[in-house]
């Protein structure tokens, strides 16, 4: 009967931290270094079978992982109008303290009448929300980075450094992040950089590496070492959409999430104003959509060993705080469910027998396969994974042989060739997962803090960015144990908005505006006729050009870039435009 009355492990666990290093703080004294960890798309259940499945792997019962113990609390993420959020606004809550709607990048919402949990401030909606990584930078003088394993613009990345209200468009979000300031971003998206986004970046004194991991491993910054071809800064990307899965990398040729977190914190701590680094493991989620369950487990234990370099750097440190979370939890992996009869007396073996083998992830599989003779299928199948495969299996594969799923987020719900290999996978393990998509559980909060000033219990994601922004030392920053609900109006973020990303019909009243959509990105061209003066202000970019009455042209760079928002049709740019536009 005891049994009944267990509680979740991670309510334990945070219970038990509570109890003993956990202690709340109303004033959390700020740290000079901050590091953002996320996990995609991580379930609780999915740190119980990363762990399980490492013991098994290893021999090693003693095994943990090492986010384990600074797991002090849960988070419960949503989104303004909906209890399941998608990576962009489940993202942007933690960088902007601002719930959004699906597929909001760090942007104030729309109304939803009818949906909407808390109200939506009017004024504010469709306006872009700061972020922590803008505050960092702009109010701190904090050196600013992001890596990832997914392509830059991508959901997670893009919430911590741009603004868009879709989170797909990937363009006009790679354009803010090409301009934008940042000291370093390691992760792929090749295929996205345009020739503009290069000279972009280069106009912000950084170095482009692009799919050379020895250059990646040689460069040294000039502060460190003399060499005229290096910068202080450096964008590093491999792969034109995703870097491998951690199971199929080759490290010859390209870089493992660790080994970019510690390359991202050796370059980043060399500031002496402090550092706000971001980093995701991506593809936990990618994993859990395709209900992969290798690539789940495979991608948890890689962004472990990540957390590793980063608590390491903290405690040495002494004066570096390092936030993990997840942005929302996906398809609730469990150990055992469904069908796994005498549960209480089987062995470790029978979870984990019939995977053991499997060397390739189920996306890397559908490469092998479709590269081999229908003949082979079975006995590459076996070399790569350790599984005989069944004659009804066999035919599945066959029938889905030239079925590709595009998008990842589907892979588990339609016909395609790699959900039916991740089928296979999961049939010969005894884990379960509940499907493909995206869960309303709340996600695991883990928290390194020199001083053990860390949040503690169920929060919400608001309050987590709170913290973050008491971290930071932001003025008039809100304590995390603050319980207002929805977006906190004292919020220090909202004030560096409204300078930065203040709305077009505002800077510039009472002055004629017109907006040309007839190139490669929106342009507001403003004309004041008492000075003579005309600015052309290009969307996505941090250069406005100001023509004066003689035809002259002088370029402006702006503190952050200028965002456009079809939504509004509105332009959010630097207030201090309105100065330019009347010849100040």
């Amino acid at each position: 009967m005891l049994k009944r009355h267990l509680l979740p492990a991670a309510i334990l666990i945070a219970l038990a931290a509570c109890a003993t290093a956990c202690t709340p703080a109303a004033k959390v004294r700020p740290t000079k270094n901050v590091i953002f960890m996320l996990t995609d798309g991580t379930s609780e259940g999915a740190l119980a079978a990363a762990r399980w499945y490492q013991r098994y792997m290893t021999g090693d019962m003693s095994f943990n992982l090492s986010l384990d113990q600074y797991i002090c609390g849960l988070v419960q993420t949503h989104e303004s109008d909906c209890p399941i959020t998608c990576s962009a606004p489940g993202m942007s809550a933690y960088m902007t303290g601002v719930l959004g709607r699906i597929g909001n990048v760090s942007m104030n919402p729309l109304p939803h009448p009818g949906n909407d949990f808390y109200p939506v401030d009017e004024d504010r909606a469709g306006q872009p929300a700061a972020t922590v990584l803008e505050a960092a930078r702009l109010l701190k003088g904090k050196s600013t980075g992001l890596v990832c394993t997914v392509t830059f613009p991508h959901a997670t990345p893009a919430a911590a450094s741009a603004h868009y209200p879709y989170r797909w468009t990937y363009h006009p979000i790679a354009l803010q992040q090409s301009c934008e300031g940042l000291d370093l971003l390691f992760g792929s998206g090749t295929d996205v950089l345009t020739d503009e986004m290069r000279a972009m970046i280069a106009g912000t004194g950084a170095t482009l590496i692009e799919d050379d991991v020895d250059a990646f491993r040689r460069f040294e910054p000039s502060g460190r070492k003399a060499n005229a071809a290096n910068s202080d800064r450096l964008w590093a990307l491999f792969g034109g959409d995703m870097t491998e899965f951690e199971i199929d990398r080759v490290d010859s040729e390209q870089p493992s999430l660790s080994e970019m977190t510690a390359k991202a914190i050796d370059m980043l701590s060399r500031s002496r104003k402090g550092f706000f680094l971001m980093v995701e493991g991506s593809k936990v989620d990618y994993g859990a959509h395709s209900k992969d369950p290798v690539e789940i487990i495979t991608e948890l234990l890689e962004f472990d060993r990540a957390v590793k370099v980063a608590t390491d750097f903290a405690r040495k440190d002494g004066n570096t705080t390092v936030v993990i979370v997840s942005d929302h939890g996906n398809a609730g992996i469990q150990i055992g469910g469904g069908g796994y009869a005498n549960y209480e007396a089987n062995p470790v073996d029978s979870i984990y027998y019939g995977i053991r083998g499997v060397k390739a992830s189920s996306w890397k599989m559908v490469q092998r396969l479709q590269g081999c003779a229908e003949r082979e299928i079975p006995t590459v199948f076996k070399e790569w994974t350790g599984i005989d495969l069944r004659l009804a299996e066999l035919s599945d594969i066959k029938k889905n042989m030239n079925r590709v799923e595009g998008d990842y987020m589907q892979v588990a719900n339609t016909w395609n060739l790699q959900g039916t290999i991740a089928k296979i996978y999961l049939s010969r393990s005894n884990l379960k997962l509940i499907g493909g998509d995206h869960t309303g559980e709340d996600v695991i909060l883990g928290v390194y803090n020199p001083r053990g000033q860390r949040p503690t219990g169920v929060i919400r994601n608001t309050q987590l960015n709170a913290y973050v922004c008491q971290l930071l030392g932001l003025k008039g920053a809100v304590s995390w144990e603050d319980k207002t609900l929805g977006p906190n109006p004292r919020n220090p973020l909202f004030a560096l908005a409204d300078e930065i990303f203040a709305p077009h019909d505002k800077v510039f009243e009472g002055l004629e505006c017109s907006v040309d959509e007839s190139g490669d990105v929106p342009v507001l061209r403003v004309g004041a006729a008492e000075s003579g003066v005309s600015l052309r202000i290009p969307a996505f970019h941090n250069t406005v050009e100001l023509e004066r009455p003689d035809g002259s042209v002088d370029v402006i760079r702006t503190k952050a870039p200028c965002v456009w928002n079809p939504d509004t049709r509105k332009f959010y740019l630097d207030q201090s435009l309105a100065g330019l536009a009347n010849g100040r």
